[in-house]
């Protein structure tokens, strides 16, 4: 009799996460010991969706909803007493409550740290003590995704079991729409370089880099055939609050709310290069959807990104300043390149960590 396994996500499709679990899911598919389930806030062929969606506008509607998401989970739980359960973590408020509950069945859990902390806001000190010390003397195993978060373990005094993968291979067919919305066909322009900034508006995705390293190009004509989306989810407000304007030679084109997935895909597939000027990073789904479309990648010079350009000089080109970025711009239309070569493709997908992970995995649930 196989193993039953659950993943547990609040976030899910809100932010993408469905990627994810889908590339999980096929890595087990055809393991014989275990069954893979996934809990989260969307359907899953006849399945509901097993929470609700705990991120819209109101604030207290979004509490009630987290307060029986938890009930739900403690019952369902209660009723398997012989599964085990994967909750992944995000560093938010709302994950504490279930980090706790997980710590209560110890084995049985491991938990996927996507973030330590979350990116989105900055916790103070009280909120990342809570962390500091729930992960310290708390989580028993975890599954992490870069090398930074294992040195915040590290630092934390974490002593559990560590399974570390970088990525997972996404590459999820999508059943897409003829009907794609206007808006999102008139962002790209046909006769220029369309270059894509997607995801979530974050200053620890670079979103002021983006403006202020654009605004400060001293050669524009390197603008001229050159075309700027901005696609993704302002949560915050954050472009409106801190004032991002691009000057007017710069063509762009700026689109912000949460994209369906057909609008995704129809984005990555006319995108000519996503650019990411990151400040800093665990685990990336919007590279993981770069290298299924194979669109190049221009990359912030984090030491994630350094490290990955090396290992796969094709998939893109690493930027370390403004003045770099400007040469970067320069260089991407006055050279040819051979992105996406069959060498970079099957070192990304044979990587040890990456063929190593299903091992350790089964390793620590039996």
């Amino acid at each position: 009799m196989k193993k039953k396994v659950y993943i547990i996500d609040l976030i899910g499709n809100h932010s993408g996460m469905h990627y994810y679990h889908s590339s999980f899911l096929r890595l087990f598919e055809n393991e014989s010991k275990i069954q893979i389930n996934i809990l989260s806030n969307y359907d899953q062929s006849n399945k509901k969706a097993f929470f609700f969606n705990i991120f819209d506008n109101n604030i207290i509607i979004n509490v009630s909803k987290l307060i029986w998401s938890f009930v739900k989970l403690l019952v369902f739980i209660l009723f398997k007493r012989k599964s085990n359960f994967i909750y992944l973590s995000y560093g938010c408020l709302f994950d504490i409550p279930f980090l706790l509950l997980s710590s209560i069945y110890g084995n049985r859990f491991i938990i996927d740290i996507h973030e330590i902390y979350d990116l989105a806001d900055t916790p103070s000190n009280f909120i990342k003590k809570i962390f500091n010390l729930i992960f310290k003397k708390l989580i028993k195993k975890s599954i992490i995704h870069s090398e930074k978060n294992i040195k915040r373990l590290n630092e934390i005094g974490y002593k559990g079991k560590i399974i570390f993968v970088p990525h997972f291979r996404y590459d999820e067919k999508i059943n897409s729409k003829n009907n794609i919305n206007l808006k999102v066909k008139s962002l790209f322009i046909k006769d220029k370089i369309n270059i894509v900034f997607f995801g979530h508006i974050r200053l620890s995705k670079g979103i002021d880099l983006l403006y202020e390293y654009l605004n400060g190009i001293s050669n524009i004509k390197i603008l001229d055939k050159l075309n700027f989306i901005i696609a993704g989810n302002d949560t915050d407000n954050l472009i409106a609050k801190k004032k991002m304007i691009f000057n007017t030679d710069i063509s762009n084109n700026i689109l912000l709310r949460r994209l369906d997935d057909d609008e995704l895909e129809y984005i990555f597939i006319h995108a000519d290069y996503l650019i990411l000027p990151y400040k800093e990073i665990s685990q990336s789904g919007i590279i993981e959807m770069a290298i299924k479309y194979k669109k190049p990648m221009l990359l912030s010079d984090i030491p994630e990104f350094v490290s990955y350009l090396n290992r796969h000089p094709s998939f893109g080109h690493v930027f370390l300043d403004s003045k770099d970025f400007e040469k970067t711009l320069l260089r991407i239309q006055s050279e040819k390149h051979n992105y996406y070569n069959e060498n970079d493709l099957t070192n990304y997908y044979t990587e040890s960590s990456f063929l190593n992970f299903k091992e350790e995995f089964l390793k620590i649930l039996f």
